[in-house]
């Protein structure tokens, strides 16, 4: 079971899973969680359904049980393929499943629920131990880049920043996992997040620190300061590894990250403002099977072989999400690209949306 958790301004994280919470407050501000239930992505995907508008925090562990124990009970035993909670919601109807899930509800005890731990408001800040001088930052447009792209204000005041690291195929190598590693516990962070595009964010570095931290990524085997496309756009392992795909995304990924440094190159004043935004709005999957969640972003590419002009080809077909991030998923547009274009077919439909001027 998938479960996600999500703030209202990006609750589509949390319907298109199995069970999802989107963080609420109810009418004298407690808190606690909108409740979905019965997404998820593949063939046949669908968005969650409402299961409750509003559960208090410490409830949120007995909607979970609920519906394992649902799932557990009607899921389907002979049909992997159809083992997931959207088909025992397609089966019974969304009226019928509501009920269902409410009844396994009803028969837990909340006395057998402890409520949850309390947390610190200024938890990640906590274990934030080593300090750093003030050293003047590098003058380098190498590094202005990686300030525009990895670093955001925090709400812990203007000497606490958040800073991704911006992984290449959302794969790090042992020797590059323990040198990250490394990094962080150098740089004495409590914690780091890891994102839907595959990267890992330092949620509290002190701004003190900032020029130290560029350097010290520069040192790593790995350049995690997103220099260049290539690597950056969210696509799935491919068919040259994966038993059911259909085409080798990430090689068709790396025409379409070609395109974007190209158009950068000749358009430099435009990569501040817009290049971590567009690695969010494309996704690349080989197949239907959405492993990259292809049929939310806002332009989602699905890998297929079609026959053009006698010629079995290997094409994407376009999906589009307009109301990106904040709708669930997105419609199969029908639109058929030939793999070999879709770098052009990348900029040309940027440039329609005029999230690209040039």
């Amino acid at each position: 079971i998938k479960i996600g958790m999500a703030s209202p301004s990006d609750k589509g994280l949390a319907l298109r899973q199995d069970l999802g919470f989107v963080a609420a407050s109810d009418a004298d501000g407690n808190p606690g969680f909108a409740v979905y239930g019965a997404g998820g992505f593949g063939r046949e995907s669908a968005a969650g359904i409402p299961l409750f508008d509003f559960l208090p925090a410490r409830n949120l562990v007995m909607a979970a049980r609920a519906m394992v124990e649902l799932f557990s009970d009607h899921g389907d035993r002979t049909n992997r393929g159809r083992a997931r909670i959207r088909f025992i919601r397609k089966r019974l109807g969304d009226e019928a499943f509501l009920k269902l899930y409410r009844e396994y509800y009803g028969r837990l005890d909340p006395a057998d629920y402890p409520a949850p731990p309390a947390v610190p408001h200024d938890w990640p800040l906590a274990g934030r131990r080593k300090t750093f001088d003030a050293v003047p930052e590098p003058d380098s447009e190498e590094y202005r880049k990686w300030r525009a792209a990895a670093v955001r204000p925090t709400r812990f005041g203007a000497d606490t920043a958040t800073v991704t690291l911006f992984v290449p195929r959302g794969v790090l190598s042992p020797d590059e996992f323990a040198a990250v590693a490394d990094l962080i516990s150098d740089f004495g962070l409590p914690a780091v997040r890891l994102t839907f595009e595959q990267n890992i964010v330092l949620p509290v570095v002190s701004a003190a620190a900032l020029p130290h931290l560029y350097r010290a990524l520069r040192q790593l085997p790995v350049d995690l300061t997103f220099r260049s496309f290539s690597g950056q756009l969210d696509c799935c392992i491919g068919a040259t590894v994966c038993k059911i795909g259909v085409l080798d995304a990430p090689k068709y990924g790396e025409l379409a990250a070609a395109a974007l440094d190209r158009y950068f190159e000749a358009h430099p004043e435009e990569r501040a403002e817009k290049a971590v935004k567009l690695i969010e709005l494309m996704h690349f999957s080989g197949c239907p099977n959405s492993c990259t969640a292809h049929e939310v972003s806002c332009f989602g590419f699905q890998g297929c072989k079609k026959t053009l002009n006698g010629v079995l080809t290997d094409c994407f077909v376009l999906w589009r999400n307009p109301e990106f991030p904040a709708s669930p998923i997105g419609t199969d547009t029908g639109e058929v690209i030939p793999a070999a274009e879709i770098g052009e077919r990348v900029i040309e439909l940027l440039k329609e949306e005029k999230i690209l001027n040039g």
